[in-house]
């Protein structure tokens, strides 16, 4: 078993990619389409700190260089002077304005 899911797929789905006889598993990491990379951490998965694409808070997987004015280990927060409108889902391109 591999707890590595460094690379985001497409939103719900596994990759698998298999060399020779091994076979390593991607799963999606949840960035609310404001991150294209990720990577695991032990610690985040121990806390239960980083959501998966359904939600929940389980796995280890944390977004690198949030957009969009975003931050956070799932690119969920605005950053500081921007906001989220009532209304404005998290995978919004428009999540976080400006005042």
């Amino acid at each position: 078993m591999f707890s590595h899911y460094l690379v985001p797929t497409r939103n719900g789905n596994l990759t698998y990619d298999c060399f020779f006889l091994l076979c390593v598993i991607f799963v999606a990491c949840n960035c609310h389409n404001h991150a294209t990379e990720c990577y695991y951490s032990e610690r985040i998965a121990q806390e239960k700190r980083s959501l998966d694409i359904n939600g929940n808070y389980e796995g280890g997987g944390v977004c690198v260089e949030c957009k969009d004015n975003t931050y956070g280990i799932n690119c969920e927060r605005c950053k500081s002077g921007y906001y989220r409108p009532t209304g404005v889902p998290k995978t919004s391109r428009d999540a976080c304005q400006g005042n």
